[in-house]
């Protein structure tokens, strides 16, 4: 089984691309908010828009794992039979699968629409007497939950839109749908806030440029696959047996997932206030960059996993795969993770205008967090490709459980600190579990995939972070605080940090002779597009 490579590095790029311009308009648009609605009204805000993703976990798993089956059909059709040996798809590519896929995932987000938004409408109280929000908030947030369940649900069917591209090797349109859903969403923040600075008004700007990167999802599929949908009474006993199933697997991952990435802001919002909401979310959002990056390039694999899980034949191509995804996933982890650890006081100051203590400390304890976390990327990407999601949730439960168990022990006695505290430990110790688990279940050496090239890595990012402490300790006390400045400080300090990390790269071996014939090429490439 050969991997188109070309494909994976424009998807892997255009995913990232689209990604990072999203996150810089995110950075626009939060100290508008801010500033604006308040940092208690922003903190209801976040809240807000966290529960509805609970409601999100009612399709059974199916949207977790919509690319894996999209791409099975595409190109080779429902393979039980086979046995997973393939070696000729031509013959048993299945589009009618691939309509099945999409009319059954359909019908299951509107069907979960119709049913569930009168019981969220009728449950929206007490959501807000068990949180203990502010009376004069009360009805605005109860509308807000309905109006963000309804955003849910239309983002699940948008979704079904985007896997299907996705698994035609696509991300390069969704890529670009993404981001101009985020300039519309922008444009409407900066427009619209000023003059009706409300949570309700906030909440209702997400919903236009979710129908528009919806409609253009659909449209961009229906020209690709010409025809979507079958007569749903059609779609056959096995593949439904076999959707749910892997879906159940998947809904415990996801729910796992929500819980050790959401849970925080609720537990805050009941033990402490929801003012500290916000600077948890500042230092949430600058921690999470060394996970929404590097995802890009797990869902730009996902396709490719999927066919190299196909064909069982090389358990060393199976390796080798994962040894690379394994080693860039976290380069691009730790490189994030140095850089705003480091720089994350002028990130802060620059990004919003004015420091946030507690959003500082939050930055580098999550981000530490997520980059052990980061760890399971490649093996759960695996997993799920092969059709064996239980593994991910064996870790995932894990993590869930101690992650709840301990932020509501400690969260009392030691505050935020307590929080981030049982956040950390209960997640790194489920990687941890993950990765042995991984390795024994496929019986690769973790020293052979991982181990020889990770404590390089670790090295190189360590060197990289000294290097940049020093020069921003002698740099920053004779700039000002502005944002310019911050900005200029911040490319400085980037350009440095890069040269920095390349040295260090050199000095523990840890570039490897592809990436210096790889880098070898961009830069000739670049050279010669200059001269012409």
């Amino acid at each position: 089984m050969t991997i188109d490579v070309r494909e994976i590095i424009i998807n892997t790029a255009a995913g990232s691309g689209a990604r990072i311009a999203a996150i810089g308009i995110v950075l626009l648009t939060t100290p508008v908010l801010i500033n604006h609605l308040g940092g208690e009204a922003f903190g209801l805000l976040t809240i807000v828009a966290a529960l509805p993703a609970y409601a999100g976990l009612l399709d059974f798993g199916i949207g977790a794992g919509l690319v894996k089956h999209f791409t099975e059909y595409s190109k080779y059709g429902d393979l039980s039979e086979y046995g997973g040996l393939v070696t000729e798809y031509s013959q048993y590519k299945d589009l009618n699968g691939v309509r099945q896929v999409m009319t059954l995932s359909l019908s299951v987000y509107v069907l979960l629409g119709i049913v569930l938004t009168p019981i969220i409408y009728l449950l929206a109280p007490d959501v807000v007497h068990l949180l203990k929000m502010p009376e004069e908030f009360s009805h605005t947030i109860e509308l807000s939950i309905v109006i963000m369940f309804l955003f849910v649900i239309g983002s699940s069917i948008g979704g079904v839109f985007t896997a299907r591209l996705i698994s035609l090797h696509r991300m390069n349109v969704t890529a670009v749908i993404g981001l101009l859903g985020q300039i519309i969403y922008a444009a409407l923040v900066f427009a619209v806030i000023p003059i009706s600075p409300t949570v309700l008004t906030a909440v209702w700007l997400n919903v236009v440029p979710l129908v528009v990167t919806s409609l253009i999802s659909y449209a961009a599929v229906l020209r690709m696959d010409k025809r979507i949908c079958c007569n749903p009474l059609r779609i056959s006993g096995s593949l439904i047996r076999k959707l749910f199933a892997f879906g159940g697997w998947m809904q415990l991952n996801s729910l796992s997932a929500l819980v050790n990435l959401e849970a925080d802001k609720l537990i805050i919002a009941i033990f402490l206030n929801v003012a500290t909401v916000t600077p948890y979310q500042i230092g949430n959002r600058l921690a999470s960059l060394n996970r929404i990056i590097p995802f890009q390039m797990l869902m730009a694999l996902m396709p490719s996993a999927t066919m190299i899980q196909v064909d069982k034949t090389r358990k060393e191509d199976v390796e080798k795969f994962y040894r690379e995804m394994s080693r860039y996933l976290m380069l691009i982890t730790l490189m994030l993770t140095g850089f705003t650890a480091i720089t994350a006081d002028r990130l802060i100051i620059t990004w919003i205008g004015r420091p946030y203590p507690q959003a500082t400390f939050i930055v580098i304890a999550l981000g530490f967090s997520f980059a052990i976390n980061n760890l399971t990327g490649g093996g759960t990407n695996i997993v799920q490709a092969a059709g064996q999601p239980r593994y991910e949730t064996y870790y995932a439960v894990v993590s869930m459980l101690l992650n709840i168990g301990l932020t509501v022990a400690l969260a009392p006695t030691f505050g935020l600190a307590g929080i981030l505290a049982g956040t950390i430990i209960g997640s790194s110790i489920g990687s941890i579990y993950f990765i042995v688990l991984f390795h024994r279940r496929f019986g690769f050496s973790w020293f052979q995939t991982m181990g020889n090239w990770l404590f390089r890595l670790v090295a190189t990012t360590v060197l990289a972070c000294l290097g940049l402490h020093f020069l921003q300790a002698w740099v920053s006390a004779g700039w000002s605080a502005s944002r310019w400045a911050g900005l200029i400080l911040l490319s400085m300090y980037g350009i440095a940090y890069l040269i920095c990390f390349a040295i260090g790269g050199i000095l523990f071996g840890f570039w490897s002779d592809n990436d210096i014939e790889v880098s070898r090429r961009l830069m000739l490439k670049i050279a010669h597009s200059r001269r012409r």
